[in-house]
């Protein structure tokens, strides 16, 4: 309760399960939905209200995408609850969306009052995914359990691509092709056309139920951009260029590399062993190496490991620069005197897979950012003071 944060995100979701999973309670054997109701109506909710729905949204796809490999991924009817990042990025990440994706399909009125009839029906009762399809469908006289079935009983995501191309009289045709392994998803994507003539990007409804189609759009000499999903309203795999570097790419990569320098090496050693826990990890020295591994993340320990030139190559991309002395980020320096302090890029030799320094300037701060930093995922750069570290 004293974290200023808690009052408008943990507080509330949790005041909120006394409706869902202490009110209607899940059927645990088909799936436990109420992590992900909860999450839609508070914490969604309250980014929605400062204008940062789409952030919150995005924020769950780059989890899904960055913890749950392949071998990890599992549909809804097996969550119960939460004993990992890659159960917490199915069983809360993916339900939220398909919450949202049910909001957008059915209407806010329609929604609420959906939600209303679910809880006067099955107060204290369990209530299923099936029984909620059925509330639903009865609602607004559509059958909704295809659509319940796919976000439900499927495993993984849809991962969308698209090329725009000239068309006979000067009209635009845009392709859409689904990527993942399996069938087609029946998909109700937005998408976004940027004309030069106009200040506001025209945005459309696109159903898609095959793995290669098409829809035409005019005036392609005035077309500058066209972008899927350009709001993250779909639950989806993103696409590497939509997601920057991220601390939780390394913690959530399968296999990974940590590169120990010599000066202080016994402190950097009980890091590495500590992130690698449970994880295909290797701790090389970084004298033993010729070149940074290119099949894994590598994180790489220390400013002065002979490796952290490839991290201050790689931030160049994004207007950010590194030296002996500090950080340069948006037009300030960040010193490395008294502050630990962490960098994440991508790997120069494959966009797909994650490279990051650590630099902890005094060794009694060591102890705080193994306890702190697998809690800080969702950012790119860090920077904390003191020996807590702060």
């Amino acid at each position: 309760i004293r974290f200023p944060f808690i009052i408008d995100s943990s507080y509330p979701h949790e005041i909120l399960h006394n409706w869902w999973g202490n009110g209607v309670y899940p059927d645990y054997e088909t799936g436990n939905w109420s992590e992900g109701l909860t999450a839609y109506l508070a914490d969604h909710l309250f980014q929605e209200m400062n204008g940062l729905g789409h952030e919150y949204r995005k924020d769950n796809l780059i989890r899904y995408r960055n913890y749950v490999a392949s071998g990890d991924d599992f549909p809804l009817t097996q969550f119960t609850s939460r004993n990992s990042a890659a159960s917490q990025a199915v069983g809360y990440g993916k339900t939220m969306m398909l919450w949202h994706m049910l909001r957008r399909k059915v209407g806010d009125d329609l929604f609420l009052a959906g939600l209303r009839e679910l809880y006067a029906r099955y107060q204290f009762q369990i209530a299923s995914y099936d029984d909620i399809a059925s509330v639903f469908s009865e609602l607004i006289g559509e059958d909704l359990q295809p659509f319940f079935d796919q976000w439900v009983n499927r495993t993984g995501a849809p991962r969308l691509s698209l090329s725009v191309d000239d068309a006979d009289d000067n009209q635009a045709r845009i392709m859409f092709t689904q990527l993942q392994d399996g069938e087609a998803y029946n998909l109700d994507v937005p998408v976004a056309l940027y004309y030069a003539s106009e200040a506001e990007p025209r945005i459309y409804e696109v159903s898609l139920s095959q793995k290669f189609e098409g829809v035409m759009a005019d005036n392609y000499s005035d077309l500058q951009a066209v972008v899927v999903d350009p709001y993250f309203d779909v639950f989806r795999q993103l696409d590497r260029e939509e997601i920057p570097p991220l601390i939780g790419q390394l913690f959530g990569s399968s296999s990974i590399s940590f590169i120990v320098p010599l000066e202080n090496r016994q402190y950097w050693v009980q890091m590495a062993e500590a992130f690698g826990a449970g994880v295909d990890a290797e701790i090389l020295m970084a004298e033993d190496l010729d070149e940074l591994p290119r099949d894994r993340s590598v994180w790489i320990l220390g400013k002065d490991n002979p490796f952290s030139n490839h991290v201050s190559e790689s931030i160049s991309l994004y207007g950010a620069s590194e030296n002996a002395e500090g950080v340069y980020l948006a037009g300030s320096q960040v010193e490395y005197l008294n502050r630990s302090t962490v960098l994440t890029a991508r790997h120069p030799q494959d966009a797909e897979l994650a490279i990051g320094l650590i630099h902890v300037d005094d060794m009694i701060a060591m102890a705080g950012m193994i306890e702190k930093l697998p809690h800080y995922g969702k950012y790119s750069y860090l920077s904390f003071i003191g020996n807590e570290p702060t």
